[in-house]
């Protein structure tokens, strides 16, 4: 959750394109419900 809350984690993964930051907390979301 913290890629998309705090604003400067959002600004370095959203430099890759908009909407990366929530891309990465959906997929690293989706590996810890699966994996752990």
């Amino acid at each position: 959750q913290m890629y998309v809350d705090d604003p400067r984690f959002t600004a370095t993964y959203d430099r890759y394109g908009e909407g990366t930051a929530a891309f990465v907390r959906d997929a690293m979301s989706a590996y810890a419900k699966r994996e752990l």
